[in-house]
């Protein structure tokens, strides 16, 4: 029976210790996701070329991170919602960044059009690699 706990507690310390590097991600997560075409389309960013992008990362992900710009426009990430309270079409909430041995997943929310949208990635050879993605309209 010990020697079924101590593997158990082993295994969940190697998943913990393979997705501790989550909140370490860099901004190109961010940039590669909004080169995605499906997200385009589906947050409408290209609809309004001269609004700031800004991300409502409340959960602080992405707390160091400086982007200078996404399609030559303005990226501002807050943590705090209550600074943002206007209904704006680039507005976006990350609401969750979680990971699952070597794979992760990202999710945006936009008020303004509604959108939810949430992406399954993997790293491989410096590359963000989107394969599944989950979306729908509230």
């Amino acid at each position: 029976m010990k020697a079924i706990l101590i593997v158990f507690f082993s295994l969940c310390l190697y998943l913990q210790s393979s997705c501790q590097n989550s909140q370490q991600f860099d901004c190109s997560i961010i940039e590669s996701l909004f080169k995605v075409n499906y997200v385009k389309e589906r947050l409408a960013l290209e609809k309004y070329p001269n609004e700031t992008i800004i991300l409502i990362d409340t959960s602080n992900f992405f707390k160091n991170c400086n982007l200078p710009s996404i399609f030559n426009r303005q990226v501002i990430f807050v943590s705090d919602s209550f600074a943002v309270r206007e209904k704006r079409p680039s507005n976006f909430f990350i609401y969750e960044m979680s990971c699952f041995k070597k794979s992760y997943s990202i999710g945006l929310y936009s008020k303004y059009t509604g959108a939810s949208i949430r992406y399954k990635f993997k790293m491989r050879k410096g590359k963000y690699i989107f394969y599944k993605n989950e979306s729908g309209y509230f």
